[in-house]
């Protein structure tokens, strides 16, 4: 079976919290840059992709992390106690 491996690369602190002059210059001095790499999270765009990733991830598999992505699982809302 084929699957798409698409993502969506999203800014983990938002854009428009560098709007803010004083808000950007801070957030940089604390060195966090608005498009550095360390400020983006790829967020895969279906959810059965993520389920494959996620098996791969809790087998042991160093698949993502050879590839140069890190990454973690993260329980979904609904399953917190």
């Amino acid at each position: 079976m084929d699957y798409l491996w698409q993502f969506h690369v999203h800014h983990i602190i938002p854009e428009k919290a560098y709007d803010d002059v004083l808000v950007g210059q801070a957030l940089e001095a604390a060195g966090f840059f608005q498009q550095a790499k360390g400020n983006k999270i790829a967020l895969f765009a279906s959810s059965e992709t993520a389920a494959i990733a996620r098996q791969s991830i809790n087998s042991g598999s160093s698949f993502y992390l050879d590839a140069g992505f890190g990454g973690s699982v993260h329980p979904r809302a609904r399953d917190w106690p």
